[in-house]
Formats: C-alpha cells, sequence, structure tokens
C-alpha cells in the first residue's frame, strides 16, 4: 500500500524473535519503517512515533520521571539500533531511538 501510494522503495530486517521490520526509503533516506503488532500487545494497531535521542537510557528515565509509563525498556533491535516505547501524560504514545551507525 505505502510503497504503491508513495513511491517507497521497502527493506525488510530481521528483528529476532518479533519477526521482521520493514524499512521504507526515498532515495538512500529511510523515512518510515513498519512491523505486524506483537501477540501480546493488547492495542489497536497505529502509526508510532519515533524520536532521536542519542543519549535513549537518560531520555527514558528522564521521561518517567516526568511522568511517562515505560512500556517497553531501552533495548535492542537488531540491525536497526536500541528503542524504547513509552506513554507520556496524557496517554499517547511514542517511542525513542538511537539509530546503529
Amino acid at each position: 500500500f505505502y510503497q504503491s501510494l508513495f513511491g517507497w522503495a521497502a527493506i525488510d530486517r530481521a528483528v529476532g524473535s518479533e519477526g521482521s521490520y520493514t524499512l521504507f526509503r526515498v532515495a538512500d533516506q529511510d523515512v518510515a519503517g513498519v512491523m505486524s503488532m506483537p501477540s501480546d500487545v493488547k492495542r489497536l494497531p497505529t502509526w508510532l512515533t519515533y524520536l532521536y535521542a542519542d543519549d535513549l537510557d537518560r531520555r527514558a528515565a528522564d521521561a518517567e520521571t516526568l511522568g511517562a509509563q515505560i512500556l517497553v525498556q531501552p533495548s535492542v533491535m537488531p540491525g536497526i539500533g536500541r528503542f524504547a516505547v513509552l506513554e507520556e501524560p496524557t496517554g499517547a504514545l511514542f517511542a525513542l531511538l538511537r539509530i546503529q551507525r
């Protein structure tokens, strides 16, 4: 769907037991990514905004101090980098991401 709609190229990356993560690219730039919802997640499928965090662990801890709930502790996404998923005080979800270089 998104390839046809936006002209993105799709590249699948294995992410361990979670299956695969599909990166969408325009030229050599990653612009979006999708994956199936893990079976233990009890939310409707949704877009998850990733915010870049150079010091991911510190930012996750800061967010928690400010009232966010950490839903997925800082973890490695093989072949992509480190990430964490949080719920901010009003209930919106977001993720922190540190790209593996």
